[in-house]
């Protein structure tokens, strides 16, 4: 059984961009850093990538609230997926030192 590095609650995003997507809050999604990938579990569902399907991380601003937001290349995922977090920093430090790409600009809504 592979060892989580790093787990979180919080809430996500997912869908075309901000404005296009469904939108789930906290405390239904579970994110879970391993070795070689990065998974997030909300309720009856999952979405798992592997390191290599991870472009990179990026803290991101919305109006009211940070997270992080994944940048991948898996084609049955929608494009935009922003997990919303009290940390994002915290997890965006465990991610780099466990050797994925963080992008150091954050991005905001607007």
């Amino acid at each position: 059984m592979e060892k989580i590095i790093f787990k979180a609650t919080g809430g996500m995003n997912v869908g075309k961009n901000y404005f296009l997507a469904v939108s789930l809050s906290w405390p239904l999604v579970k994110l879970e850093i391993f070795k070689d990938k990065i998974v997030l579990k909300y309720p009856f569902n999952k979405i798992e990538f592997k390191k290599k399907e991870i472009n990179f991380l990026q803290e991101y601003r919305g109006f009211f609230s940070k997270g992080v937001q994944i940048h991948h290349r898996k084609l049955e995922v929608n494009k935009f997926i922003v997990f919303w977090s009290s940390k994002p920093e915290k997890i965006l430090q465990i991610s780099k030192k466990e050797g994925y790409k963080i992008k150091e600009e954050i991005k905001k809504v607007l």
